[in-house]
């Protein structure tokens, strides 16, 4: 056994009788408790921290007193020093990096790798040393910060990732991968510990999964009105339509060619005002055919979630792409409701003129699939301008404060006809099934652990990317490519996977304790490290390599839970302050 004389000494500090000290991972300062005796003049209270004998030596820069913890026992006083990461409970840092725009596909304006994200926060965290080459340069996490504190964004990342804030005992700050780093070694002063069972509940497979799917298609609307029993029906179909259709009835006036006042009223309401998408009721046969390119379109693989009830379909409030405004700002496109109608400005003319409607049978009216930018004055003319209507989500309808329709002239004689619209809009869409029935359709990405336990996949999930499907027209509603953002969505998936697979693998878990003092420094695997000076016992080092659960301090998975509930409590607690102000302005 080695022998020597083991000291534990603060700058300033005199007639020190012991002391410990915890070195552990994480945002958070570690903390030694050191015992002396009172002191002739206050202390210093900022100083080194060193531990050390025959030789081996341990020196913490930069420390502090925690001046709040002195209490006095006799003629004994004890010292609460926290190590250098006091300091990083300061300083603000805000931005977006890694935004995923609603196509599913990265916002390039606000891509940076994890290294570059880890180095801004170093840089307010006044860190300049800091380690971040052990991060990976593939993964792409989304981080939102609105002047949050760097130390604790970082440590956001770092979880993100499967990775861990470590100060090393040569005063370098790594971030460096959980569960990988050196192994113990005993020797002559060994007194306890070894090899330590602490098996992870590995799962044989790890699902990722993203937020529900995001769709984009042009609908079909049709003109529907709301019949005497409450429902909204085709206008050819209300039990008040005119034997003759509605083609002559006087839309400008009192509709005197419906003789129920009731129905007069709904009629004057709702028909050629309302449009909604088509088919409504999926439940008949007749429209087999139009569902096929529809479904054809959402075919999910491994299995196809066909279109059987309008309640799968929940619309969003803007398209599935996005646009650069005139100062450069991204933002999402507006709903694009186009098609072939008479809008006023041109005698008895439509915005697709006669001619080019073709046979008088085509359903769509001479309508053909717009560019996501309408150039020319044909195409624009078949855009109705935002403000022009307004969209019902639930009831997948698009509404508007004056008829809308197309005209056909013949001799003297007008007569109105339906429009022909189409609206092109996000939606996500609703599984229809006996099992998932009502959940949202996800896409998920799957890969085996190497375990053969027989248990479900581990669930990760991810709140910053969906995947986003939209065709590509090429002239006609039936003919398109569908583009995804499948590599970034698979790229983020395997990032998650990979930061799981950190955390769940523990590499040899040991606890083991020396008789003296030793400079064994944290690593990815090495999570904490006490050291123990006088209190009438032995000096002694005792390290956890891959377990955290039998140390003098909270573990990390609890002390980062403690964090997060707190941020989230304070969160909440600012949302309650800003209604109660809110609410005493309006009084």
């Amino acid at each position: 056994m080695e022998g020597g004389l083991a000291a534990i000494a603060f700058d300033g500090i005199e007639g020190i009788e012991g002391g410990e000290f915890t070195l552990q991972h994480g945002p958070d300062p570690s903390i030694a408790n050191i015992r002396c005796s009172p002191q002739a003049k206050f202390p210093n209270l900022n100083g080194t921290l060193t531990i050390s004998q025959n030789g081996e030596t341990v020196r913490m820069k930069n420390c502090r007193i925690d001046e709040s913890s002195i209490a006095y026992r006799g003629a004994k006083v004890n010292l609460r020093i926290l190590d250098r990461r006091w300091k990083w409970r300061y300083g603000a840092i805000s931005g977006r990096y890694n935004v995923y725009k609603d196509d599913g596909t990265l916002d390039k304006d606000t891509e940076l790798a994890p290294q570059h994200l880890a180095a801004k926060c170093a840089t307010v965290m006044r860190e300049p040393n800091m380690d971040v080459s052990h991060l990976p340069t593939d993964a792409r996490p989304t981080c939102i910060w609105d002047h949050e504190a760097p130390a604790r964004a970082l440590a956001t990342l770092c979880d993100q990732l499967g990775f861990r804030i470590v100060l090393g005992t040569d005063d370098r700050v790594r971030l460096l991968p959980v569960g990988v780093g050196a192994l113990l070694s005993a020797d002559g002063t060994t007194s306890d510990g070894g090899d330590t069972l602490n098996p992870p509940e590995m799962p044989d497979t790890i699902r990722f999964i993203g937020l529900p799917n995001i769709f984009e298609w042009d609908f079909y609307l049709i003109p529907v009105g709301k019949d005497t029993d409450g429902q909204w029906k085709f206008i050819n179909s209300l039990s008040y339509a005119p034997e003759d259709g509605w083609a002559t009835v006087d839309l400008e006036g009192d509709f005197n060619e419906v003789a129920d006042e009731t129905a007069r009223e709904l009629a004057k309401a709702t028909v050629f005002k309302y449009y909604r998408v088509w088919p409504t009721d999926l439940t008949t046969n007749d429209i087999e055919e139009r569902l096929k390119a529809f479904n054809k379109f959402l075919k999910i693989e491994p299995f196809s979630s066909p279109i059987e009830r309008a309640w799968q379909i929940e619309w969003l409030s803007h398209q599935a792409r996005m646009t650069t405004g005139a100062n450069g700002e991204r933002h999402y496109r507006e709903p694009m409701l186009y098609g072939n109608f008479y809008d006023g400005h041109e005698a008895f003319e439509n915005t697709i003129p006669a001619a080019a409607v073709g046979l008088a049978g085509d359903l769509d009216g001479g309508v053909k699939p717009l560019p996501s930018e309408p150039a020319t004055d044909a195409e624009k003319k078949q855009v109705f301008p935002p403000g022009s209507y307004f969209i019902d989500q639930e009831n997948l309808m698009v509404g508007f404060h004056e008829p809308v329709y197309t005209l056909r002239q013949d001799g003297n004689e007008t007569y109105y006809n339906r429009a022909y619209l189409r609206l092109r809009i996000a939606f996500r869409m609703r599984e229809f099934g006996t099992f998932d029935s009502g959940g949202y359709v996800h896409t998920d990405f799957s890969q085996p652990t190497g375990a053969a336990n027989n248990t479900p996949a581990m669930l990760v999930r991810s709140s910053d990317i969906a995947r986003v499907q939209y065709p590509q027209f090429q002239g006609e509603f039936d003919k398109y490519q569908i583009q995804t953002n499948d590599d970034e969505f698979k790229r983020e998936a395997q990032s998650h996977i990979d930061a799981a697979l950190r955390r769940l693998t523990v590499e040899r878990p040991q606890t083991m304790t020396w008789e003296r003092i030793r400079n064994i420094s944290p690593d990815g695997a090495i999570q904490v490290v006490t050291w123990r000076v006088g209190g009438g016992g032995l000096p002694s080092t005792t390290a956890h390599r891959n377990n955290d659960l039998s140390t003098p301090m909270p573990s990390y998975a609890e002390r980062r839970f403690r964090q997060k509930t707190a941020e989230a409590a304070s969160f909440v607690d600012g949302i309650k302050k800003l209604i109660d102000q809110r609410i005493a302005e309006a009084r």
